[in-house]
């Protein structure tokens, strides 16, 4: 990341968006994660399952909701494990599906070790840091946790994540969102991300100034 560019860019600036996957948490380094979330699936049925046939119901899953997040349409893990379980037809109910959404969470939280972007929150430490962040198959709570474990939670203002909104990015809905709860306008603001995608093109639908280092923006 250019961070001299960055750092220009920051000036009059109230307001610092960032996201996390490949911003702040710069390496996902969880080697074949929808195998080992299949296995504790599996684990949690009772081991009647062949543990490729639900990793391609998972991964089968995430496919679909993708094309819904690209929409920008907000879904829940607990909505993803509903998914799941009906495409293996299982009967099920909340007790199960939270036994379920926990054990992902925590999968992920003992497997994750990403290598944080301490400079950039160092360049950005003097302004107030939102982070906004698309969760996928994990929770905030999974994520907060995260936050806390590798002590930065406390740079961030506020933290908003997309299954505890009814959007996610790159729904321009979604910032809109936080920018108004916040008092805030557009020009207050600046965003750094990763995706030209999820990133660029939220910010663009609302005019917010933003930084996407890795496509040269």
């Amino acid at each position: 990341m250019n961070y001299t560019k960055v750092k220009k860019s920051l000036v009059n600036k109230k307001i610092v968006f960032l996201d996390l996957w490949g911003t702040v948490f710069i390496e996902n380094n969880i080697y074949n994660l929808n195998f080992k979330r299949a296995e504790v699936l599996n684990s949690i049925l009772d081991n009647k399952y062949e543990i490729n046939y639900l990793k391609d119901k998972i991964e089968k899953n995430i496919t679909s909701f993708k094309v819904q997040e690209k929409a920008g349409k907000s879904i829940s893990s607990t909505k993803r494990i509903e998914n799941v379980l009906k495409s293996i037809d299982l009967e099920y109910d909340t007790n199960l599906i939270d036994k379920i959404v926990y054990a992902f969470d925590k999968l992920y939280f003992d497997s994750f070790k990403p290598i944080i972007n301490k400079k950039l929150l160092g360049l950005v430490s003097s302004k107030k840091v939102i982070l906004v962040s698309n969760t996928g198959l994990v929770t905030g709570n999974c994520i907060d946790r995260l936050l806390d474990y590798y002590n930065i939670k406390n740079n961030f203002f506020k933290r908003y994540y997309s299954d505890q909104l009814l959007y996610c990015k790159p729904n321009p809905m979604f910032l809109k969102k936080v920018i108004k709860e916040n008092n805030l306008t557009v020009n207050d603001c600046i965003y750094i991300g990763d995706s030209y995608e999820m990133d660029y093109q939220l910010c663009l639908k609302l005019g917010v100034d933003c930084v996407i280092d890795k496509w040269e923006i």
